[in-house]
């Protein structure tokens, strides 16, 4: 658990919330709050996992305020859909204009068969209804041949006290609020994968070093870095959809 949260529990009235409520309430600063050491880390390195973008059709599940869709816009991306569950997020993202957005179930995507050349699907899946449903989803929408790639905060992190968290003063204290989720580990990864005929190509763990420093100064939480040091922070997979014999 990062260290200013161990400090808030202690002088802070802490809440937990669902998926919807917690997003419904974390929306409006959420982009002010998503430079963090995990966000950070996954950016750096979901960019090496990804195909050229230029000229394809992308889907972003789970875009939250945009991050990713902006993302494949300025790589040339033909189309860009955002699909998302919560709508005050997506009301963010459309602040920023440029996207197509969406307010749908990732376990129910609106979309045809083999709609998309490349899915990516950021910090979304610990919070799904049916894990192997949303794989078996990204799946179906995807072109054979073509890529998804997913990324989490790695498992680890539960075991060292990690939370999908954040705080907010109301006028009189500081409000600590915990969002419902549940971290998925790698064998539930293939066997999910395995059922939904993709093929995991890469997988890369990165883990906290040096680079990070400045992310968890700006927390308050260096002992938190000391004690993190080496330990891989986000779970990224990069996945390609088999080729059958009819395509």
């Amino acid at each position: 658990m990062p260290a200013w949260l161990r400090r808030l529990f202690t002088h802070s009235h802490v809440h937990h919330l669902s998926v919807q409520d917690g997003y419904a309430r974390w929306a409006k600063q959420y982009d002010d709050d998503a430079h963090n050491p995990a966000v950070n880390l996954e950016e750096q390195a979901i960019v090496r996992c990804l195909p050229a973008l230029d000229g394809r059709r992308v889907l972003d599940a789970g875009c939250g305020t945009g991050r990713q869709s902006i993302y494949a816009l300025n790589q040339g991306a033909r189309l860009v859909v955002g699909i998302d569950l919560s709508e005050p997020m997506l009301n963010q993202a459309r602040r920023k204009g440029r996207m197509k957005l969406l307010r749908a179930d990732l376990c129910v995507l609106p979309f045809s068969d083999a709609s998309f050349d490349v899915v990516i699907c950021s910090f979304t899946l610990d919070y799904v209804r049916d894990f192997s449903l949303a794989i078996a989803e990204l799946s179906r929408v995807t072109v054979p041949g073509g890529t998804v790639v997913v990324s989490d905060l790695h498992p680890f992190g539960s075991f060292v006290g990690w939370n999908r968290a954040f705080r907010h003063h109301d006028g009189t204290r500081m409000q600590v609020y915990l969002i419902d989720h549940t971290p998925h580990l790698y064998a539930e990864y293939t066997r999910a994968c395995r059922q939904s005929g993709l093929v995991i190509e890469e997988v890369v763990e990165p883990r906290v070093d040096e680079a990070a420093r400045p992310d968890y100064e700006a927390q308050g939480s260096l002992r938190a870095y000391e004690q993190h040091q080496g330990l891989p922070i986000v779970l990224i997979m990069r996945l390609r959809k088999i080729r059958t014999n009819a395509s």
